[in-house]
């Protein structure tokens, strides 16, 4: 594995792991090609997979499709944005920073809703 920083904060990290298959023991015969079954994040291998605003919060994540995130001034997340189209999930918090409703939008999917109110959840689906 290889790190790099810039001071104390971590920029990257590379496994160098080409494959999604552990390989067989020595000595074990008819077993299958993994036998701790495939793990696989999605796959991307690009130089930056991560990205970081100056406070420390992730503002991308390539590997979930996640192209930016957007922070409120509390620091929590605001507004997520996937891929290069309009899908994107948008929360919405108190004063205080308790989540009060996230919203879905999907390119040709109804917007769906969820409003919280302390242990209560409610879901709708827009017409």
């Amino acid at each position: 594995m290889t790190y790099s920083y810039a001071g104390n904060r971590l920029l990257a990290v590379d496994d160098a792991v080409t494959t999604n298959q552990l390989p067989r023991p020595a000595g074990y015969h008819g077993a299958p090609a993994s036998l701790a079954g495939d793990f696989l994040e999605q796959g991307i291998r690009q130089p930056q997979e991560y990205d970081y605003d100056p406070s420390g919060n992730l503002t991308a994540d390539r590997n979930k499709g996640l192209t930016r995130i957007a922070y409120n001034h509390l620091n929590l997340p605001r507004q997520l944005h996937f891929g290069s189209g309009a899908d994107s999930v948008v929360f919405r918090y108190t004063a205080s920073g308790q989540k009060v409703a996230k919203l879905v939008y999907q390119t040709g999917q109804p917007t769906r809703r969820t409003d919280y109110l302390g242990q209560v959840q409610r879901s709708l689906v827009a017409a």
